[in-house]
């Protein structure tokens, strides 16, 4: 017993080390509420619904636009009487002060005979909703009864009066968060409401914005420089000051840079510095951390998100503490390394890891977590990073992430140090390092998870005890374009899941058939790879297969038939390979894209996969003369082309085609004009309604169309509009009618959104509409490569979606979730 107590005292002495090293602080523990389940706890933030309306700054527009929804029956096909809008955002954007305004404007008191206003926070418990919602109505307090009573006391309250019920701050907590089931049952009993009444329900999480059925959910955003200075301003100075102290405004527009747009952390700095007009200290706010500056408003209010988490998701958000700050990266990059370091649970065997993380970031999304990103270059450290002494002193390091620029610096040497240093390591990433020669020590990582070389020029051959490391999970090889061969022994690596090889061989090594659980293959660049050989065949786990820049690859595996699993197919500038000399394709294909190929007709064989085949991307097929017929492909949705000078004409029946739901063209003049003259047909009008149809935008219009002076004269015919973005205008339609041309000004890709994925495609594709006199307006400067495709760079079909109509006029957002953004 003696023995055991000496360990423990040692291992918290250990611990007590590393709290140190490391500089952790420690947190003063919540008291426990037996209220909650065990292991749940939750906020007990209570709002409430006054506010001083000249203090809020920059927040009119968003007012109006909730009016606007608020006062007007904008879903005419709702029958209920009682519609329900949603503000959503992430913490300390002014959600709760937004609903505050609308709440107390005389309209509301002259358009709602009743009101009310419940904080509901992470515990949506209806008897308790119920009994606060009967107190607000009737301002007396109800006693606590049986449910059955309450329920019955709160219809008879609402019952054929208009009224306005504001639930604030809603979250989806697990056991105790909303659930479709508990507001379906509360909204049952509020259906009893004269029409025209309103929920109006305000959330940091999608997943409850989109819950609750909204009529209309109201994104909130940041607010701009010029709104947060002027509240910083308010905050930190007293009426007239700024005149007098222009050296603390200049240090006050850094403060108000850093804080993103979030008026919480605006305001909250602001306050700090009031009376203070020493400049060292505003010097010391602008320069600390945000987090280190000693304020108790605005790590709380965002650590309310972390906490609502559900314990599996926790380790995969606390990994993220690894990046710099604003450090962008690759959702699928993110999800190997949780892979590296087990976060990824199931059960079941052959488990799809990628699918389920990616279904993580979603949620990361969903709850204002992750950001999406939208300029496609990576940013790392400003200067050169330098690694910390007291890293080599620590033996149980686990993930090792090299920032490109700093992995410059990384020799040899140092190298091996750290592989003889950290035994415990399951990530290594040695991306864009000038490594003339991979240690052979690398074998002795016996944990390790994933490893990254990618972009390096000088490694020659890698030495065959890398194929040592029995756990390896991720081995990217990408751009190492002085790699001579892979090791032959790679067949060891049992455990892959995803390769991606830059090689100069012809021949694959027969050893990798062995690579059962490999579920991505990516080749790019084997200029000299003539064959990818039949072992390919018995990947039976492959389910996603890229070929890029394989400039003598002449075939594909004989019978694809044998790769069950594969659902994405992605083929790019490989200008020798015959599709058609593979007898059997997939049969469970649900993407297929094909780039700059040489093909005059797309192979037979895409038809095994004809029921399950869900998209199909064709660019940079000059030779390309026709489509095959696609009414088998029941279940095709999305129709991408570009670049397909000689394609004149989309095959007969498409439009029955009842699943599709987009079709672009791009840089098919010819093409697009066949489409149009089709559009106009009886039998593709009802397909004109229900996809979206993107177009040249130099196609020819008809005068007479474009010119219908009563169309929008019956706002009723609202709903019936349908979206079509033309590149970088938008049509709008009207029971198959093309009605108005309205050009839309983008600044770039990505506004805000989740949830829609968007398809890779080189990026010759961006620069089709480009103006003769300046850049692609949605174009974007980046600096790396795709995780996937590694195009040079990566350009994006876009998708939109409809947010609301203004007007007439269709608001549009532009999606993409390959990059994100820790906030």
């Amino acid at each position: 017993m003696g023995h055991k107590v000496k360990e423990i005292r040692e291992r918290l002495v250990e611990i007590d080390n590393e709290k140190r090293q490391f500089a952790l602080v420690e947190v003063p523990k919540i008291a426990e509420d037996h209220s909650v389940p065990q292991g749940m706890q939750y906020n007990q933030r209570e709002t409430d619904s006054l506010v001083e309306a000249s203090e809020v700054i920059g927040r009119d527009d968003d007012k109006e636009l909730i009016f606007s929804h608020l006062l007007h029956n904008t879903d005419i096909s709702n029958e209920e009487n009682v519609s329900v809008i949603s503000i959503l955002g992430l913490g300390g954007l002014g959600k709760t002060t937004l609903a505050k305004l609308v709440y107390n404007d005389s309209v509301v008191e002259e358009n709602f005979e009743v009101k009310m206003w419940v904080c509901v926070s992470e515990n949506f418990e209806v008897k308790s909703l119920i009994l606060k919602i009967i107190n607000a109505a009737t301002d007396q307090k109800c006693e606590d009864e049986s449910l059955d009573r309450m329920k019955r006391r709160l219809q008879d309250t609402l019952r054929g009066r208009k009224f306005l019920l504001v639930l604030d701050d809603v979250w989806d907590t697990e056991s105790i968060g909303v659930t479709p089931e508990k507001w379906l049952g509360l909204k049952s009993l509020l259906c009893v409401g004269a029409n025209g009444s309103r929920i109006l329900v305000t959330t940091r999480n999608r997943s409850v914005a989109l819950l609750v059925n909204p009529s209309y959910m109201h994104s909130l955003k940041g607010l701009p420089h010029k709104d947060c200075m002027s509240l910083f301003i308010k905050r930190a100075l007293k009426k007239g000051e700024e005149q007098r102290y222009p050296h603390l405004i200049e240090i006050g527009e850094d403060i108000v840079n850093k804080c993103g747009g979030v008026p919480l952390a605006v305001a909250t700095l602001g306050s700090m510095l009031y009376l203070n007009r020493e400049p060292d200290r505003w010097l010391s706010v602008r320069d600390d951390d945000m987090w280190s500056i000693g304020n108790d408003h605005i790590l709380p209010a965002l650590k309310l998100s972390y906490d609502a988490l559900p314990q599996h998701l926790k380790p995969c958000f606390a990994f993220c503490s690894l990046f710099p700050k604003d450090f962008e990266y690759y959702s699928e990059s993110l999800v190997d390394l949780w892979v590296a370091q087990g976060y990824l649970k199931t059960c079941k065997k052959n488990e799809d890891l990628g699918k389920m993380g990616m279904d993580y970031i979603r949620q990361f999304c969903s709850r204002s977590l992750f950001q999406v990103e939208n300029d496609f270059k990576t940013i790392m450290l400003g200067q050169e990073a330098q690694v910390p002494d007291f890293i080599f002193k620590s033996t149980k390091l686990r993930s090792f992430l090299i920032p490109s620029r700093a992995g410059k610096m990384m020799n040899q040497r140092f190298v091996k140090t750290c592989i003889s240093r950290f035994k415990y390591m399951r990530v290594l990433d040695l991306s864009g390092s000038p490594l003339e020669k991979l240690p052979s020590s690398i074998g002795s990582l016996f944990h390790l998870r994933f490893l990254d070389l990618s972009s390096n020029d000088k490694i020659k051959r890698l030495p065959n005890s890398i194929c040592n490391l029995l756990n390896l999970e991720s081995l990217i090889l990408r751009q190492c374009t002085a790699l001579e061969e892979i090791p032959k022994d790679i067949g060891n690596l049992i455990n892959l899941r995803s390769l991606a090889i830059t090689a100069q061989q012809k021949y694959l090594p027969k050893g990798i058939s062995r690579l059962t659980s490999l579920q991505l293959l990516h080749f790019f660049g084997c200029v000299n790879l003539m064959t990818l050989g039949e072992e390919i065949q018995f990947l039976t786990n492959l389910r996603r297969l890229g070929i890029s820049n394989c400039d003598n690859l002449e075939s594909l595996p004989p019978n694809m038939k044998l790769l069950t699993a594969l659902h994405s197919l992605h083929i790019d500038e490989c200008k020798k390979l015959d599709l058609m000399k593979t007898r059997e394709g997939p049969q469970g294909l649900r993407s297929f894209i094909i780039c700059a190929s040489d093909l005059e007709v797309l192979p037979p064989w895409l038809e095994d996969s004809a029921k399950v085949l869900q998209s199909i991307t064709v660019a940079g097929c000059d030779n390309l003369t026709e489509l095959p017929k696609l009414q088998k492909f029941t279940f095709l949705e999305q129709l991408l082309i570009g670049s397909c000078s000689n394609l004149l004409a989309l095959p007969q029946g498409l439009h029955c085609l009842t699943e599709l739901r987009e079709l672009e063209i791009n840089d098919c003049p010819k093409l697009s004009k066949s489409c149009k003259r089709q559009l106009k047909g009886g039998d593709w009008s009802k397909f004109a309604r229900e996809a979206k149809i993107t177009l040249d935008s130099d196609v020819d219009t008809d005068e007479e169309e474009d010119k219908d002076e009563g169309a929008f004269d019956d706002h009723n015919a609202i709903s019936n509009i349908q979206t079509f973005e033309i590149l970088f205008g938008t049509y709008e339609v009207r029971q198959g009618k093309m009605v108005s041309f309205q050009v839309e000004e983008r600044g770039g890709h990505g506004r805000d959104g989740t949830g829609l994925r968007s398809s890779h495609v080189p990026s010759r594709l961006l620069h089709m509409g480009r103006d003769r006199d300046g850049p692609n307006p949605g174009s974007a400067s980046i600096n790396s490569a795709c995780q996937f495709c590694d195009s040079e760079p990566v350009g994006f079909f876009s998708k939109t979606v409809q947010i609301g109509w203004l007007c007439e006029f269709s608001v549009l957002m532009k999606v993409t979730e390959d990059i994100l953004k820790i906030i």
